[in-house]
């Protein structure tokens, strides 16, 4: 299945692979064919797990629920946000980082 996905991006590379279902939030970086890697499959408050802080980790979330939302901004690039709940004293939005400018 990998391989069929590698192929299909042949020439025309995604800007991120997208997962869900590891119950946290992770942006990490990609490899030679994708830049980043997202996880957002946190949105069940009780089944959040712990992420594994890797080398290659963004953003990881620790025990939290929440979802990531990117936009594509007409003439500015893509901006992903990461948004944790329950909101802390600093509000909700826990991450930002554009993952293309344009």
């Amino acid at each position: 299945m990998r391989d069929s996905i590698r192929s299909a991006f042949t020439g025309h590379p995604p800007l991120a692979y997208v997962a869900g279902h590891d119950h946290n939030l992770q942006v990490l970086r990609g490899g030679p064919n994708v830049k980043y890697i997202l996880v957002s499959g946190a949105g069940s408050p009780g089944k959040t797990e712990c992420g594994v802080r890797m080398r290659e980790s963004y953003y990881v979330t620790q025990h939290r629920a929440g979802f990531m939302r990117i936009d594509i901004l007409r003439g500015k690039g893509v901006l992903l946000r990461v948004f944790r709940y329950p909101a802390t004293k600093h509000g909700a939005l826990a991450y930002t980082r554009w993952l293309e400018l344009r």
